[in-house]
């Protein structure tokens, strides 16, 4: 009997590790993010502005889209190049950096938005950045003849934050929490059931 019940307390250990690996996804830290906030900046230059970003908060700031810095003659730029072609305005044929600067700025300042993003990925480009109690402004500046009479169309924000609960880093989605909850269930279930078995298998 004792033989049984040591048996069956491996086949319920190894069905909770089983059942656990199959409802937790393998989420790297910092991979869940939420969409808090998405505005156009556009090219004429108009600012806009972001809700607080709280202090000492992660988010994620994507960039992407492109717009006409001289849209008569189809010259584009998108967050931090710009093209003087206009063989295809989407799938840019070269791309050129306006000097030291970007195109669109954060509170007035430049922004290394990183590698050439072409069409076929969106002209996307991604920040991290530490939330200090306030807003950020985001305006797109036209270094190319500064004249923004005849400039068109936009950049495309995003701000993401990451999601934390009990330490590991979650999306807000239903099924996320449904798994949380089953795996906590499955736990319980094992701190409980365990000390029975092993009480049954003493009074044999």
């Amino acid at each position: 009997m004792k033989k049984l019940l040591k048996i069956a307390l491996l086949m319920f250990s190894l069905m909770l590790f089983v059942v656990g690996l199959a409802l937790v996804k393998a989420d790297p830290l910092g991979t869940k993010e939420s969409l808090i906030w998405e505005d156009d900046v556009y090219s004429s230059g108009v600012p806009v502005t972001s809700p607080v970003l709280y202090s000492g908060a992660t988010y994620r700031i994507q960039a992407s889209e492109i717009w006409f810095y001289d849209f008569p003659d189809y010259l584009a730029a998108d967050a931090q190049y710009y093209t003087n072609s206009s063989i295809d305005t989407w799938d840019w044929v070269n791309h050129y950096l306006p000097g030291s600067h970007s195109f669109l700025q954060i509170n007035g300042q430049d922004v290394d938005w990183g590698p050439f993003s072409n069409g076929d990925t969106n002209h996307t480009y991604n920040i991290y950045y530490i939330g200090q109690s306030s807003p950020i402004t985001f305006a797109t500046v036209d270094w190319m003849d500064h004249n923004v009479t005849d400039n068109f169309c936009h950049n495309h924000v995003r701000i993401y934050s990451e999601l934390t609960v009990g330490g590991r880093v979650v999306d807000s989605s239903p099924p996320d929490t449904v798994r949380l909850w089953t795996v906590g269930a499955l736990l319980l279930a094992s701190f409980v059931a365990v000390p029975v078995i092993i009480h049954v298998g003493k009074t044999q």
